[in-house]
C-alpha cells in the first residue's frame, strides 16, 4: 500500500491503516470498514479521516492541529484523492487476479499538493 503525499504544514504522507481506522472509528463512531461516501462526511468527518490516515507517521499529531493544516483548498484536493483511492470497504474491490477475496490496499500511487494558510 504506497501513501498518499500531501503537502500540509510540511510534506506527509496519507496511508489508511488499521490502527488509523480504529483511530477514525474511537474520534466519529464511524467505521470505514463499512466503506464511505466523501459526500457525506462533514467538517468534522473529514478531519478525522485526514488525521486517521497521517497518525502512522506522525502519532504525536493531534485531531485539533490537523484541522487547521487544512484549508478548503486542502479539503478539496485531499478528497479528491480520497476519492480516486476508492471509498468502498477494503475488502469489496476487485485485485489484478480477479479475485476479490482478502484485503485491498485501496491506495494507489498518488501526489496530491494541498496547501494550507499554516
Amino acid at each position: 500500500m504506497e501513501a498518499i503525499t500531501l503537502q500540509l504544514d510540511k510534506e506527509r504522507h496519507a496511508k489508511l491503516t488499521l490502527g488509523g481506522m480504529k483511530a477514525f472509528q474511537q474520534k466519529t463512531g464511524k467505521s470505514l470498514l463499512k466503506g464511505f461516501n466523501v459526500a457525506d462526511l462533514d467538517e468534522s468527518d473529514i478531519i478525522a479521516l485526514v488525521w486517521s490516515c497521517l497518525i502512522w507517521e506522525d502519532t504525536t499529531l493531534t485531531l485539533e492541529a490537523c484541522g487547521f493544516m487544512l484549508d478548503m483548498e486542502a479539503v478539496n484536493s485531499v478528497t479528491g484523492a480520497f476519492t480516486s483511492m476508492g471509498s468502498s470497504p477494503p475488502n469489496a474491490e476487485s485485485r489484478p487476479n480477479g479475485s476479490t477475496s482478502g484485503p485491498s490496499d485501496g491506495m494507489t500511487s498518488n501526489s496530491v499538493r494541498a496547501t494550507s494558510g499554516i
